[in-house]
């Protein structure tokens, strides 16, 4: 067995509910970096694709788009005091997800499950993008069944926007969401499906 050790790092953006004031309540979303370049066994890759790069602009690519450009939208409605928002919002790009979710398994467990989360914050929800690059004729959102309160959100958050969702009750998913779910987080994690890409 050759170990080979790295590092990994989070990058986090914060944006405080109501004009700067901390909220004792907070969103995380979220998405992952990294990506599984020359692969590995788990990477669906073909016997005559073994050693070659493989193609992964929607694995990684498109849910960190997507992040940022979500960031970029808060961030400018916060400036234009128009975000009147009772949570914190985290924004996360999470790393070594390809790996065995190893930053948001790191950061459930050293923010939340230890000295530096304190009773007065919790975290309420964990909404994730992985592969959402690809929406032609369903979004998939899983974690639905994670609240009683999720489909009804979404089905009215979806009336002026009309995307044929597809919602699915499961909440085991291998992607981030499961660091949050384990641990009684409500999830949601959006994705346009599997390709040959």
């Amino acid at each position: 067995i050759l170990r080979k050790k790295g590092v990994g790092r989070n990058t986090l953006g914060w944006l405080r509910a109501n004009a700067g004031s901390r909220s004792e309540r907070i969103i995380v979303i979220g998405a992952h970096l990294d990506h599984i370049g020359y692969g590995r066994a788990s990477s669906r890759a073909k016997k005559s694709d073994k050693g070659k790069m493989h193609p992964g602009a929607d694995d990684n690519a498109s849910g960190i788009g997507a992040l940022l450009e979500i960031a970029e939208y808060l961030a400018d409605l916060m400036k234009k005091g128009l975000l009147k928002s009772n949570y914190d919002i985290l924004i996360v790009a999470w790393s070594g997800e390809e790996m065995g979710l190893l930053g948001s398994a790191h950061f459930m467990r050293t923010q939340v499950s230890g000295k530096k989360n304190t009773k007065e914050r919790k975290i309420i929800s964990y909404l994730n993008l992985d592969m959402v690059g690809r929406y032609k004729d369903k979004l998939t959102l899983h974690g639905v069944g994670s609240s009683p309160a999720w489909k009804k959100l979404i089905q009215r958050a979806n009336i002026p926007v009309g995307l044929n969702l597809n919602l699915q009750n499961d909440s085991h998913i291998p992607t981030d969401t499961t660091s949050f779910f384990t641990k009684g987080v409500p999830i949601l994690s959006a994705f346009t499906g599997l390709h040959a890409d």
